[in-house]
């Protein structure tokens, strides 16, 4: 996640979109892996009073975590597109001289 960081920082002081994109990729791969591997140390922990068949299922909500992140992204993106095409359409509209935009 320093990495991501570092990249982030690096790309504010010479204006770079790409490497903050980069930056920021960096630092959520980073995050996803540390999460992946704080759920095996729960899912590998010894059975004990409460729990008498073990921790794992934790291992399952360890991979819902990323898993989510990645459907809320995909989502997003899908918005966005949408919303640039809208956007789009009513340009055109007004180049052709419509007043109503559906």
């Amino acid at each position: 996640m320093a990495i991501g960081g570092v990249k982030v920082a690096y790309a504010l002081k010479i204006h770079s979109i790409a490497m903050m994109a980069d930056g920021f990729h960096s630092a959520i791969h980073a995050s996803g892996v540390l999460f992946a591997i704080g759920g095996i140390y729960l899912a590998t922990r010894p059975t004990d009073v409460e729990h008498p068949y073990g921790y794992e299922r934790y291992e399952l909500l360890t991979a819902l975590g990323p898993g989510g992140f990645f459907v809320f992204q995909r989502a997003a993106r899908h918005m966005h597109y949408r919303s640039r095409r809208c956007g789009a359409a009513v340009m055109m509209q007004a180049g052709e001289g419509r007043s109503n935009p559906p």
